[in-house]
């Protein structure tokens, strides 16, 4: 699957040759949630955050890399970004992964795993 993502002014533009169109809808409903796929349409939090209080930058298995900037006050993080030149899948995981953390203290998003990830 041949994945881009490209920044419009203020926004994240996913294009994929297979999630987009018509000829795409069976395939992309018959491989993602839901979820997934209303996340990586619709991203919440992709950018930076200037002058972020913490940063944390990984490559995946797949090469896709993933960035989270983070606000934080009184030990909890009060914003959390993401940026990413990874697929729908990985779009889809930094906006549910920065929702899922803000409010949060830095234990409580450290003890976020894979396991409880998937139960959203």
């Amino acid at each position: 699957m041949e994945c881009a993502l490209t920044l419009g002014p203020g926004m994240a533009q996913y294009t994929d040759h297979v999630m987009t169109g018509r000829a795409g809808t069976y395939e992309e409903e018959q491989k993602y949630s839901k979820v997934v796929i209303r996340e990586y349409r619709n991203p919440s939090n992709f950018g930076d955050i200037e002058n972020p209080d913490a940063v944390g930058k990984i490559k995946g298995l797949c090469r896709d890399t993933m960035k989270i900037s983070l606000r934080i006050e009184n030990g909890r993080i009060i914003d959390a970004f993401f940026w990413t030149d990874g697929c729908g899948a990985t779009i889809a995981c930094g906006s549910m992964l920065t929702k899922m953390i803000k409010g949060k203290t830095i234990k409580e998003a450290a003890d976020i795993t894979s396991e409880k990830f998937k139960t959203v």
